[in-house]
């Protein structure tokens, strides 16, 4: 079983673009060799279907190529070389031979696809004008934005007591949900 890892980024306005440091290197976790990952910095793109890593990742990384494959792009479709990487996100989530293809990337040297992103929890929010991303592995419950409203206004104008029933009910129900 994977263990739980997570990373939380908060921004003191809104974002546009979600940007956090990683490291890339060779897929040498999965050979069980030591890691010889670089610092770069990655935008996360849920528009993205793969990974991607500039040409600068790939001759730092010395990076070889483990065949061909085809990538569409919003004009076109293209032949591209594919890679073997270790991606370690902040907080040392490491997802272990990704495969990347080379991309030029605005203002960054890694693209998070949603081959990554899948992988876990991935959640945005904009209260009160700050943004913040929060991305969990494995997966451990559905997030139901429309589910917690109703719950919300089902518990307004309800005793104390009712709310800390409910809450328990809702607790019991996550509880067997997960040990399933």
């Amino acid at each position: 079983m994977t263990p739980f890892q997570a990373l939380t980024i908060h921004a003191s306005g809104p974002l546009n673009v979600l940007v956090t440091d990683v490291r890339v290197g060779p897929p040498n976790r999965a050979l069980g060799l030591p890691s010889e990952a670089a610092p770069y910095r990655a935008i996360w793109d849920t528009g993205a279907t793969n990974s991607a890593v500039t040409a600068k990742v790939i001759g730092d990384l010395k990076l070889i190529a483990t065949g061909k494959v085809t990538v569409k792009t919003a004009n076109q479709e293209v032949e591209r070389d594919q890679f073997l990487a270790d991606v370690e996100l902040p907080t040392g989530v490491c997802i272990q031979s990704v495969p990347v293809t080379e991309a030029t990337i605005a203002d960054c040297d890694v693209l998070i696809g949603m081959d990554i992103i899948n992988l876990g929890d991935f959640s945005v929010t904009n209260c009160n004008g700050k943004t913040t991303m929060s991305f969990r592995v494995p997966s451990i419950r559905e997030i139901d934005y429309v589910r917690e409203h109703n719950e919300e206004v089902k518990l307004v104008g309800t005793s104390r007591e009712d709310r800390r029933k409910a809450q328990l009910a809702d607790r019991r129900a996550q509880r067997k949900g997960l040990k399933k």
